[in-house]
């Protein structure tokens, strides 16, 4: 991964974002993780909240039908207090397929109200 340069000299970086996924095999399944981290450069020097967001989802997937097996989402930093009571809900993700349609449902069942917009990024 390489840096991104500011936009112009003395720019202050204000926002940073990271998305990361990686895939595992494991026996049958395949295994998801997805991470997000919302930071801000400007704060690294502990003059505030340098971490804003650090979420991970993680999915088991049934690689002979591409079926979710199995779904856990964990808040390691968040903003507000209720940001993880949504973790739960994300179980919600098991039994969906991830061929055809899936972005759809997974708009459906976490957008808005019904969910975290980080997390269902990350799904």
């Amino acid at each position: 991964m390489t840096d991104v340069a500011p936009p112009a000299d003395g720019a202050v970086p204000l926002h940073r974002r990271s998305i990361d996924y990686r895939a595992y095999a494991e026996g049958d399944d395949l295994v998801v993780v997805g991470r997000l981290t919302d930071s801000r450069p400007w704060a690294e020097d502990g003059s505030a909240v340098a971490t804003v967001h650090d979420m991970e989802l993680r999915v088991r997937v049934r690689a002979s039908d591409l079926t979710i097996t199995g779904a856990t989402a964990e808040m390691h930093t968040f903003p507000h207090t209720e940001c993880p009571t949504i973790e739960a809900a994300f179980d919600g993700l098991v039994g969906l397929s991830v061929a055809r349609g899936y972005t759809r449902e997974v708009q459906t069942r976490f957008g808005g109200p019904r969910g975290c917009t980080h997390l269902e990024h990350l799904a």
